[in-house]
């Protein structure tokens, strides 16, 4: 049996205004975040999950999050990931043309 996979976006409001001074609450749920996907940036993640690690990671963070905390989580549909993948092999192959004596 396969297991289904989708592409979610987490994002989590970091409160702290220096990134080198997380809070230990900050710091909990960056690396929660970071073993389930990759940080796409500073605190926006990309993770690739079946519905039961979505369940996991959510139990996780509701062992951390206070109420006046702020998590967003959508996924990605397969027909808008194939569209943005078509459109950064367009923009890919633009800048291939453009500069393909520059780029490699």
């Amino acid at each position: 049996m396969t297991v289904s996979k989708k592409i979610y976006i987490i994002s989590y409001d970091i409160r702290a205004k220096d990134r080198t001074r997380y809070s230990k609450k900050d710091r909990k749920i960056l690396e929660l975040l970071r073993r389930y996907g990759v940080d796409v940036q500073f605190s926006v993640f990309a993770c690739y999950l079946s519905k039961r690690q979505l369940d996991k990671v959510l139990k996780e963070l509701e062992k951390i999050l206070d109420e006046d905390d702020n998590l967003f989580i959508t996924s990605v549909e397969d027909k808008v990931l194939n569209k943005v993948k078509a459109n950064l092999r367009k923009v890919e192959n633009y800048f291939k043309n453009k500069f393909s004596g520059i780029i490699a």
